[in-house]
């Protein structure tokens, strides 16, 4: 992805390449989506929902890896097996997740502008071995001129999670409880965003990495 190219193109590879890799790992999307949703569905029937959203997070950790791994591998981004496992998803998964919740908290801004530029990371950690705090570092100076393209790629899944996330503050009731079609809706759409907002995110990593090491090594 060159960034002298126009925004509208490097969109256009972004989403491109997103869409390949959701068709090349397209067994575990239906996957994620089903159960992530089913789940959800699921806790949103229980009038006690205190460890169901701990079950959920374990399932959203999980089903995230998973989906992560295998739209690096299907995708041909990897070659042999991953030097990290889900331990460094998850360090990657909270170390980011605090660091866009304190820059919502601060100004809003400084929150989306991480969770743009910090989005490939996951690609660097699992596909390329590194370190979390590296993995972070990496997807920020890379995406540094690209943050427009893919933060306009993210913007119908961000929408998507906001429209589903307002539906169910609206349409809860005084308990705080939800219908079945409108849980059954909000969380399949939550889920069917997530997998976008993963596939964007390892489309930009993708886009973004530096190849000639490994070019170098068929080479060697």
């Amino acid at each position: 992805m060159n960034a002298n190219d126009a925004v509208g193109t490097r969109l256009g590879q972004i989403i491109d390449e997103a869409v390949r890799l959701a068709r090349a790992a397209w067994q575990t999307g239906v996957l994620y989506v089903a159960v992530l949703s089913g789940v959800g569905v699921l806790i949103d029937q229980l009038d006690e929902v205190g460890n169901a959203n701990l079950l959920f997070s374990v399932f959203s950790v999980a089903l995230g890896f998973l989906l992560t791994v295998q739209l690096l591998l299907k995708g041909g981004l990897v070659r042999g097996a991953m030097s990290n496992g889900i331990g460094s998803y998850f360090g990657l998964s909270i170390l980011s997740a605090l660091g866009i919740i304190i820059g919502f908290l601060l100004l809003i801004v400084p929150g989306i502008v991480l969770f743009v530029r910090w989005l490939p990371a996951y690609g660097y950690v699992l596909g390329e071995g590194e370190g979390v705090t590296d993995g972070l570092g990496k997807a920020w100076a890379q995406t540094g001129p690209h943050f427009w393209p893919i933060a306009l790629a993210l913007l119908v899944p961000v929408g998507i999670n906001i429209a589903a996330l307002t539906g169910f503050v609206l349409g809860s009731d005084e308990a705080g409880m939800v219908s079945l079609p409108l849980s059954l809706l909000a969380n399949t759409a939550i889920s069917v965003a997530g997998l976008a907002i993963t596939a964007i995110g390892i489309a930009s990593y993708a886009l973004l990495r530096d190849t000639s090491a490994q070019i170098a090594e068929v080479f060697a």
